[in-house]
């Protein structure tokens, strides 16, 4: 009896053989990390990082977070993240009005549990309280139309704005000096001025009221209201949507453009915004 085709070939017994020769004389797929600097992908998302001595703990970041992997203290000056939480998203650092949080590359190191990072703000070398070397908005209640966007934008509600009796009020306490209601403010009434606000157990605020008109134009009005040229509106609706009052009604359907005159306050944020360029202020 012939044995010669039971016989099995020597190289399928050895499978992995011919793996090992290639691997033998080429370059490791692996590096020497931590002993050679890691080359990360141009597109990775990276990790957050914080210039805590430039924290206001103005709470944004913390309220932008989709996972909730941030916790502000104000009152400790400090500032947690969650790393195993934090989905690096970038959120938190968009919307930093001091602009201290930066993506950078690099991975969440690994553990065995859940841990987080607590970043701690250095005490101010004076006497100027943490978080305050922004100094506090001042309003020119001349300018004022009380529009309350600045309201709005105070990630901390520390203003109040009482459009009928024409009063805008800064609870001293509660402004961390980040600046965003100067820069949301379409009068441009609104500066941060140098120095820092009240101790919180102080409690302090301050009201400006605008003075009373001149003459017969009501308080709020001195910058007009808008007048829309139909002939070239083309409904777009971002003068509707621009308007802190909802003044402004926009039917696109219809081709119909309403103002309620009542309701507004003549910042001229409509026009600003108009990309034809077909409302004015009169």
């Amino acid at each position: 009896m012939d044995h010669k085709h039971d016989q099995t070939p020597p190289w399928k017994l050895f499978p992995f053989v011919g793996t090992v020769m290639k691997n033998l004389f080429s370059k490791p797929d692996t590096t020497g990390y931590p002993y050679e600097p890691a080359h990360y992908p141009e597109r990775m998302r990276g990790h957050v990082e914080i210039r805590v001595e430039d924290c206001i703990s103005c709470g944004l970041c913390v309220r932008s977070c989709p996972p909730g992997a941030l916790q502000v203290d104000r009152a400790a000056g400090t500032w947690t993240i969650n790393r195993f939480d934090c989905v690096q998203c970038g959120n938190c650092v968009q919307v930093c009005p001091k602009k201290c949080l930066a993506i950078v590359p690099g991975y969440t190191a690994p553990a065995a549990q859940k841990a987080s990072e607590t970043f701690t703000r250095p005490k101010a070398p004076d006497a100027t309280p943490a978080g305050k070397a922004g100094g506090k908005p001042e309003n020119d209640a001349g300018k004022c139309v009380y529009c309350t966007l600045c309201a709005r934008k105070c990630p901390q509600n520390a203003i109040t704005v009482d459009r009928a009796a024409k009063t805008w009020q800064l609870d001293a306490a509660a402004c961390v000096g980040c600046g965003l209601c100067a820069a949301a403010c379409p009068k441009k009434c609104l500066a941060i001025v140098p120095g820092y606000t009240a101790p919180a157990a102080q409690k302090a605020s301050e009201t400006f009221t605008r003075p009373k008109a001149p003459d017969a134009t009501p308080a709020g009005k001195a910058g007009g209201k808008p007048e829309n040229d139909a002939g070239k509106c083309v409904y777009c609706t971002l003068c509707a949507r621009k308007c802190p009052q909802n003044a402004i009604t926009v039917d696109r359907a219809a081709k119909t453009w309403q103002l309620d005159a009542a309701a507004c306050v003549g910042c001229g944020l409509c026009a600003a915004a108009c990309p034809k360029k077909c409302l004015t202020l009169k």
